[in-house]
């Protein structure tokens, strides 16, 4: 059985629903206001791990 984050499913939708609808979600949820350009809305956490030595 594979465990499944909900939460995490339910933002990609969301994500990918205002990304193909935009405006139109935005009036959907009766949210006055313009969408002018997307946002970053993720926080990348990037950590990198060698065995080098560097002289």
């Amino acid at each position: 059985m594979i465990a499944v984050d909900y939460n995490k499913v339910e933002d990609a939708v969301l994500k990918k629903a205002l990304g193909i609808f935009g405006q139109s979600a935005v009036n959907f949820f009766n949210i006055h206001t313009k969408i002018i350009a997307p946002a970053e809305t993720e926080i990348k956490n990037i950590e990198i791990k060698t065995g080098y030595m560097h002289y």
